[in-house]
């Protein structure tokens, strides 16, 4: 597979919202890497909450953030590191402007919650054992209460 290249000019400061919304969501934003904020959450659903946080923040000022959300354990010896930013990091570069992405192993810890996710690929990088698929991450839609009609309301 062929990764992305990185922006040509990479966002290399905090923006304003980024903490915040890390925080809102119970998380920790801990680091800026060459492709933007890196952060900590407790589980996958608060991660993506913020993602979607960030993503409306951000579309509000004209500008499309990129998303990747894995979980596993990782290592804080001179700051968080290891496989599992690695992982994250390689998914992000597979994400395109506005999208939210998620490894199988965030979709399999969130099932049962009003979140969907739509197979967008397979991700294979360097030491770390692999192919890893990942998703698009987006809300439930409605769902038809049982009994209702599928048909379309006629114009009047």
């Amino acid at each position: 597979m062929e990764y992305p290249s990185p922006p040509a000019e990479p966002y290399r400061r905090p923006l304003p919202c980024s903490g915040p919304a890390a925080h809102a969501a119970d998380g920790e934003a801990i680091d800026l890497h060459d492709f933007g904020l890196v952060a900590v959450f407790r589980q996958p659903s608060q991660a993506i909450a913020c993602a979607f946080d960030l993503r409306s923040r951000l579309n509000q000022i004209g500008l499309n953030v990129q998303a990747a959300i894995h979980i596993g354990e990782c290592g804080r010896h001179h700051g968080h590191a290891g496989p599992v930013l690695q992982l994250a990091a390689g998914l992000a570069g597979c994400a395109r402007p506005g999208d939210i992405i998620a490894s199988r192993t965030v979709r399999d810890l969130a099932i049962g919650t009003n979140l969907s996710f739509d197979p967008r690929g397979e991700l294979d990088l360097p030491g770390i054992p692999g192919p890893w698929r990942y998703f698009s991450v987006g809300p439930v839609l409605a769902m038809p209460r049982t009994g209702a009609s599928n048909e379309l309301p006629e114009d009047n």
